[in-house]
């Protein structure tokens, strides 16, 4: 799993640890801690706890300190003997290894009667490591996750953010920035949850800045209870411009036959100017594109580009975003941030990369 992790910075620790809820911690788990640094911090929080650290990586119990317990095993199996054992934990810490299960036993597709969270079974290593984390909790348990920023903007997970939105309150969601991680440019979030029955009126959206050497954690906004269990976690409400962007809903493959028109991000140039490619499909979608609508490419090697659609009442596919408004205001915006074609941001994504709402946001509210 080396090739997919990323280590959180000593300094960002102490700070996302500095946000948990005050309590008393007697027992304190990272089933995947690599480096030590989120239990590092919550030790000079919490010098009472036992501490546990868990990782394959035998190399890594270097970094344990005194009175920690190292464990070698893989974080997932561990969790499921816990599991079967009753034995939980008081906070939960996690910055897991994030990619795709290409070619690694898919652990959590065994056959179990224990699934809470069914929406996170799939195959991707931080979706399995936050099952395993979660369920290594008990009433008024805290967890700590560290995770791609999709988990909490994109609509692959809102039915998971639900799912768990009814058994944990969502204290936090701290934006991180764009290079947290030495080497990668990768835009992921800290998310704090307690799982408890009457959570608070709102969750807090943060922002943590780096400016030399030195982290800080800015209050951005609040996001209401209502919200977090309709699933809606992330920053696109309350925008100032108020325009809508959607993504489409067909997936790739299913467009190889049907009598339903759709637009696809495969590329395609007209005179130096994206279009996108026109597939059919047997599927019905409720995300269609109107004439005069903006498309832009969300992902992949045309990531960035962008069109004004010229076909009326068309479905889209989920690697498109649509812009509702087109209004002369937002289509000078993109253009003073495009580059050969594309929005001057920065790409996301380890292996495949990508643009998410926010940074459409970002240009057209700038």
């Amino acid at each position: 799993m080396n090739k997919y992790s990323y280590y959180t910075p000593k300094a960002l620790a102490d700070e996302i640890v500095k946000l948990l809820p005050r309590k008393k911690y007697k027992s304190v788990i990272d089933i995947c801690c690599g480096t030590w640094n989120l239990l590092t911090a919550a030790k000079m929080r919490y010098p009472e706890a036992d501490f546990y650290g868990v990782d394959i990586d035998e190399s890594i119990k270097k970094y344990a300190f005194e009175g920690a317990k190292f464990v070698l095993d893989d974080g997932r199996a561990f969790s499921d003997r816990e599991m079967k054992a009753g034995r939980t934990y008081d906070l939960i810490l996690s910055n897991p290894p994030f990619g795709n299960l290409d070619d690694c036993e898919i652990y959590w597709e065994k056959e179990q009667d224990v699934y809470a969270y069914p929406a996170l079974k799939c195959k991707r290593y931080e979706a399995e490591m936050m099952l395993a984390n979660l369920y290594l909790t008990h009433q008024k348990s805290v967890v700590v996750f560290i995770l791609p920023v999709t988990f909490v903007t994109g609509v692959t997970y809102k039915k998971a953010r639900k799912q768990i939105a009814q058994a944990f309150a969502v204290r936090d969601i701290i934006e991180l920035p764009i290079d947290t991680f030495k080497g990668s440019k990768l835009k992921t979030v800290a998310i704090i949850l307690e799982k408890m029955d009457r959570p608070k009126k709102k969750a807090n959206y943060r922002r943590a800045t780096l400016n030399d050497d030195k982290w800080g954690v800015d209050q951005v906004r609040y996001i209401s209870q209502k919200e977090i269990k309709a699933g809606n976690w992330g920053t696109n409400e309350g925008r100032k411009s108020g325009i809508k962007i959607k993504r489409g809903t067909i997936h790739s493959g299913d467009m190889n036959k049907g009598n339903n028109a759709v637009l696809h991000c495969s590329s395609v140039y007209e005179n130096g100017r994206w279009i996108p490619s026109l597939r059919f499909t047997e599927k019905e979608s409720n995300i269609t594109a109107e004439y005069g609508d903006i498309l832009i490419n969300r992902i992949g090697r045309g990531a960035g580009y962008w069109c004004i659609n010229d076909i009326p009442n068309v479905a889209i596919s989920d690697c498109i975003y649509v812009l509702k408004d087109n209004h002369q205001d937002v289509i000078r915006k993109l253009n003073n941030n495009t580059i050969n074609g594309k929005l001057n941001v920065n790409m996301r994504g380890v292996s495949t990369r990508y643009i998410t709402q926010d940074d459409i946001y970002n240009i057209i509210d700038s």
